[in-house]
């Protein structure tokens, strides 16, 4: 990014990086990577629920634990991406549900704010007022699994509850 800049640095991937200062930086234009946490975390999502989630722009190489997980549990995995929230999804769909307190608060930013009451965060189903484990920063896919379970089957009772869905055979 800084070379592309105009920034002088020599030895990018070795062990000594010299840094040849430069009068002035130049704009360049720039795609940020996607969040490789929320592809992780809506992949699992999609994995707990037997459903599927399209990732546009995330990339595998930045999942390769995830899917490395996701395969040893027979999930199948494709070419996945992802993309940002937006306005005309918070007009599409009924709810927008969070992993972590990050979420949650630029969640409301994306989407024009929430006037419906239509974003949670995944937890708050289950009374848990934490974050879903982040496996990016513990290293553990099994705690990311295991809260997504909690959460999606309490989000799945709530639902029941509240007579939006009925129970019916599960395919396992």
């Amino acid at each position: 990014f800084l070379t592309g800049c105009g920034a002088r640095i020599l030895g990018a991937g070795t062990g000594t990086i010299v840094i040849d200062g430069v009068r002035q930086l130049r704009g360049i234009e720039f795609t940020p990577i996607p969040d490789r946490i929320e592809a992780g975390t809506l992949a699992c999502a999609a994995a707990i629920t037997e459903g599927s989630v399209l990732l546009r722009g995330a990339r595998s190489d930045h999942l390769r634990a995830l899917l490395f997980k996701l395969r040893e549990m027979g999930i199948p995995c494709g070419n996945h991406r992802a993309r940002q929230l937006t306005r005309e999804d918070y007009r599409k769909f009924d709810y927008l549900i969070g992993m972590d307190r990050e979420n949650m608060y630029y969640m409301p930013r994306l989407t024009g704010g929430d006037p419906d009451g239509k974003i949670f965060s995944l937890l708050s189903f289950a009374g848990l007022s934490r974050d879903i484990a982040d496996p990016w920063y513990t290293g553990n896919f099994d705690d990311t699994y295991d809260d997504l379970r909690i959460g999606l089957d309490a989000f799945f009772g709530w639902l029941t509850d509240n007579g939006l869905v009925r129970r019916g055979r599960g395919r396992h």
